[in-house]
């Protein structure tokens, strides 16, 4: 049974018999209230009541960042495939806000290159800002070797985000190993999923 099933119920055994007018009116609007707190209580303690889960996907169509070396730089994100709620998730120069906060379940992966003739590593992560700045994310770091000569490989992050009113993330790049000065983000190779636990 529902919550307005639940009222209807209430209502119809409490308030039959000899009760009426003001007396009624009373009992009725002290049962709305009653069944208002206990769906607040069961939406607030088991995570029920009713809401839904919030989702969305960004992902990048061209002009991704190029040049990347040993200088740490931010992945680029521009596009918005799907998104539940545009006014709690947002997309803005290639940063993620949470209008409020939850906890979601974190999908990413990227395709990096490599036009460079010698062998690297470029190393991808998460930073995190609360409000003081960016910082990374413990445990979110992944890796892809490239050999030089225009190659390249995916690299994928998976994580658990809990995540405050107002948070903002980002995703980083920087070559760790070689000596490549031109590594790139490939054209429709980067792409985000955030779906709320």
């Amino acid at each position: 049974m529902d919550l307005d099933a639940f009222k209807t119920a209430t209502k119809a055994k409490y308030t039959t018999g000899n009760l009426s007018g003001s007396i009624k009116t009373d009992m009725e609007t002290f049962l709305d209230g009653l069944c208002d707190d206990i769906d607040t209580f069961v939406s607030d303690t088991y995570g029920g009541g009713g809401s839904t889960k919030d989702y969305a996907e960004f992902y990048e169509t061209t002009g991704g960042v190029t040049g990347v070396s040993s200088t740490a730089v931010t992945l680029n994100l521009s596009s918005n495939r799907e998104n539940s709620d545009p006014t709690r998730i947002t997309l803005s120069t290639n940063v993620i806000t949470f209008v409020t906060g939850g906890i979601f379940k974190l999908d990413f992966d990227c395709y990096f290159n490599n036009p460079s003739s010698y062998r690297s590593e470029y190393s991808l992560w998460i930073e995190k800002d609360t409000g003081s700045g960016f910082s990374e994310i413990a445990g979110t770091r992944s890796a892809v070797y490239a050999r030089g000569y225009d190659s390249g490989g995916s690299l994928s992050i998976h994580a658990i985000l809990d995540v405050d009113d107002d948070d903002d993330i980002r995703f980083r790049v920087q070559r760790t190993d070689g000596a490549a000065t031109n590594g790139y983000q490939d054209d429709n190779g980067t792409r985000v999923l955030l779906v709320e636990l």
